[in-house]
């Protein structure tokens, strides 16, 4: 895999910055993914309430990262 100039620069920006940081950029990214999930699953799913929503994804979150592959 290759990277871009803009890629590069961004992983310099990013290793530059401290530990603290990088953590907060982290969560932002997986609360995005989270929100994005969850719109998913309300588009493909439009008859469901808000708990069973929030159910499917905590389904597809538990699928997604357990150790069982």
């Amino acid at each position: 895999m290759e990277f871009s100039e803009a890629d590069i620069k961004q992983l310099e920006i990013f290793k530059a910055k401290k530990p603290a940081e990088r953590f907060f950029i982290m969560i932002d990214l997986i609360a995005g993914q989270i929100e994005v999930m969850r719109a998913g699953i309300r588009f493909k799913n439009p008859e469901f309430n808000d708990e069973e929503i929030e159910k499917c994804l905590k389904q597809r979150i538990r699928r997604i990262y357990s150790l069982k592959r």
